[in-house]
């Protein structure tokens, strides 16, 4: 009888570290190279937005005339090609100042990022924006380019649109 119900208690034992939607992540991801989900929690990503917005306004010396919603997508209006990368640079800065952007970028698709590769290897040093504006071929990045600012070549890369970049394809930060 002893036999019987150790038996059992192995069977109800675990066999593995993932549940059968981290299991389908992870298949996708070593199928596709990629994973498209669902942001975690909307409510950092319209903080977020509304911070990116508000500091490429202020930047930009245009007040809070334009809402987030609308700024983001009229923002090729008022930034130049060449002025792009100085003003992506001057993102990159002010937004990795904040102690508390790190945190919130991460959770925005943590269940994802820790599904696939773990918490220990999941987070940037620092997070690293991209502007991408109407008919501009110098700001496209032809390979995955964080490592030449000092990041590991090995992790993951969480993107997140600040706006419906599929409808129009105007700009995408």
């Amino acid at each position: 009888m002893k036999n019987s119900e150790n038996l059992q208690n192995k069977m109800d034992l675990e066999n593995n570290f993932f549940d059968n939607e981290e299991l389908s992540m992870i298949s996708d991801f070593k199928e596709n190279g990629f994973i498209v989900s669902d942001v975690q929690n909307m409510g950092l990503l319209n903080a977020l937005s509304h911070e990116v917005t508000a500091i490429l306004r202020n930047k930009l010396n245009l007040g809070s005339y334009f809402k987030s919603d609308n700024f983001l997508d009229l923002i090729h209006e008022y930034v130049k090609v060449s002025e792009v990368n100085a003003l992506r640079l001057d993102l990159y800065r002010q937004l990795n100042s904040k102690e508390w952007f790190r945190p919130s970028y991460y959770k925005m698709g943590s269940k994802v990022l820790n599904a696939i590769v773990g918490n220990e290897l999941a987070m940037q040093n620092r997070i690293n924006p991209s502007i991408q504006m109407p008919n501009d071929n110098t700001s496209l990045l032809d390979i995955h380019a964080d490592v030449f600012a000092g990041e590991s070549p090995y992790q993951v890369v969480q993107w997140s649109a600040y706006r419906d970049w599929e409808t129009d394809r105007k700009s995408v930060v």
